[in-house]
C-alpha cells in the first residue's frame, strides 16, 4: 500500500481490510491459473472419460436428506476426537457387520480421504464425496469395496472413481474453467447437479450437505490446519503410509514437511498451537465466504440443473460424443492443410476451448487466447487433437 497522505490514518482499519480483501482476489485469481494450467488438461480429458456415466449414473441433485443433521466428516487431524465425542453422546452409532444404520438423525457425508479413519470407528457414511482428478486418492478407498457405501463424484475426478464400489455413482458438476464445451453440455441437459468450484473436497463436501438438508450441517475435520505429527487424520492413507514406513532410523512424524516453506504458525480455536500453509489459508477463506451467503445460496434450488430421463439422456450423450468426434476431425483436418482452411477454423477452435484453455497465456483468462494467426499456438492445439479423439473413440 502506497501511503502519500496521512488520510489514510483516519480510517487505518478500512483500508487495512481493503488491502487484505485486494491481495487475497489476486492471489486467489494467480492460485486459479496456475492449477488450470497444471490441471486443466487433465480435468478435460477425465470430463471426456466420464461422459458415458451422464447416460446412466443417478444426479447427486436428487439426494434429499430431509430435515436430518448431518455431520460433514473432512480429513483433518481433529476427525477422531469428534468422533469419539459423537460415539460417546449417542450421537452417532457403530454399525454392524451387515448393518448399514450411521445413527438415529445425524447423517454423515464424508470425504474419501476421512473414509478409512471412519471405517476404524465402524462408521458407515451415508454418502462419501470425491473430487481429486489425480490418481492419488485411489488409495482411500482400499478395503472398502465390499462396503457399498453411496458416492457422490465431480465428472472431472479421475475415471477409476466411478468403480470403485459397485453401485453406480451419484454426479455432480463443478465449473472449473468457462468452456463453451461445458455451456454445450448445459444446453444439452445431460449435466447433473452443478456446485460452486472450491478447489477443496472438503469444502464441496459441506456445499453438497447444505444442499441435501434444511437442517443442522455440522463440520469435523475441517481444520485448515494440521500438527507436527499429522498431517491428516488418524487411520486415514497418509497416516498408515507414516506407520508402514516407520523403522528405528525413521520418525514418524513428518518434521520436515511442517518447517517446509510458506508454512506458519497459528493458535487453534481450542488455544492450541498448530500449523497451516497458503492453500489451507485460501480454503478457510472460501469456507467463510460460504458460510457468509449461506442463507441466500444453499437452497433446495440452488444451481438447479434440467436434466433428461434415462433413455433420452443416453441418445443425448451419444450425440455429443459424435458432434465433438466431428469437430476435432475438422478441425485436424483444416490444420493439417488436409481440407482448405475457412471461415470454419475461428469457429472450431473457440468451440473446442477445452484444447487449449490450460495453456499457461490463457488460463485465467475466461476465454481469451492467442489469434488464429499465431501459427505457433495452432500447432500447440494440433497436439491436442488426437488424445482427445482417442479418449472419444473409447466411448
Amino acid at each position: 500500500m502506497l501511503t502519500n497522505s496521512a488520510a489514510w490514518q483516519i480510517n487505518a482499519q478500512f483500508y487495512k481490510q481493503t488491502l487484505d480483501c485486494i491481495q487475497n482476489e489476486i492471489a486467489l485469481e494467480w492460485g486459479n491459473a496456475a492449477t488450470i494450467t497444471k490441471l486443466g488438461r487433465l480435468y478435460a480429458r477425465n470430463t471426456v472419460r466420464n461422459l458415458s456415466l451422464l447416460a446412466f449414473c443417478p444426479n447427486a441433485g436428487d439426494l434429499n436428506f430431509g430435515r436430518d443433521s448431518i455431520l460433514v466428516a473432512s480429513a483433518g487431524p481433529s476427525l477422531p476426537a469428534t468422533l469419539e465425542n459423537a460415539l460417546s453422546k449417542g450421537l452417532l452409532h457403530r454399525n454392524s457387520e451387515e448393518g448399514t444404520f450411521t445413527g438415529e438423525r445425524m447423517r454423515v457425508v464424508a470425504v474419501d480421504t476421512a473414509l478409512q479413519t471412519l471405517a476404524a470407528y465402524g462408521i458407515k457414511p451415508d454418502l462419501a464425496v470425491a473430487l481429486e482428478a489425480q490418481h492419488w486418492n485411489i488409495a482411500d478407498f482400499t478395503g472398502l469395496s465390499g462396503k457399498n457405501i453411496p458416492l457422490a463424484m465431480d465428472i472431472s475426478a479421475l475415471p477409476r472413481t466411478a468403480y470403485v464400489f459397485e453401485k453406480p455413482p451419484y454426479l455432480f458438476w463443478t465449473e472449473w474453467a468457462r468452456l463453451n464445451f461445458l455451456e454445450r453440455l448445459k444446453t444439452q441437459n445431460v449435466l447433473p447437479l452443478q456446485l460452486p468450484p472450491l478447489g477443496s473436497v472438503g469444502l464441496t463436501a459441506y456445499a453438497l450437505a447444505r444442499r441435501l438438508t434444511a437442517g443442522r450441517v455440522i463440520c469435523a475435520g475441517m481444520d485448515f490446519s494440521f500438527v507436527p505429527c499429522l498431517y491428516h487424520c488418524r487411520d486415514s492413507p497418509g497416516h498408515k503410509k507414516l506407520l508402514r514406513e516407520l523403522n528405528r532410523l525413521k520418525s514418524p512424524y513428518p518434521l520436515g514437511s511442517v518447517y517446509r516453506k510458506g508454512a506458519f504458525w497459528l493458535s487453534s480455536g481450542g488455544g492450541k498451537a498448530c500449523r497451516s500453509d497458503p492453500a489451507l489459508e485460501r480454503y478457510r477463506n472460501s469456507f467463510s465466504k460460504l458460510q457468509a451467503q449461506e442463507n441466500n445460496f444453499f437452497t433446495r434450488n440452488a444451481l438447479e440443473q434440467k436434466r433428461l430421463s434415462g433413455q433420452e439422456r443416453t441418445a443425448a450423450v451419444k450425440n455429443i460424443v459424435q458432434e465433438e468426434k466431428d469437430r476435432l476431425n475438422r478441425l485436424f483436418d483444416i490444420l493439417n492443410m488436409k481440407t482448405p482452411p475457412t471461415s470454419d477454423l475461428e469457429r472450431l477452435i473457440n468451440e473446442c476451448d477445452y484444447l487449449w484453455a490450460h495453456f499457461p497465456e490463457c488460463a485465467g483468462k475466461d476465454g481469451w487466447r492467442p489469434p488464429i494467426t499465431d501459427g505457433v499456438f495452432l500447432k500447440r492445439v494440433i497436439m491436442e487433437i488426437e488424445p482427445f479423439l482417442n479418449l472419444l473413440n473409447m466411448r
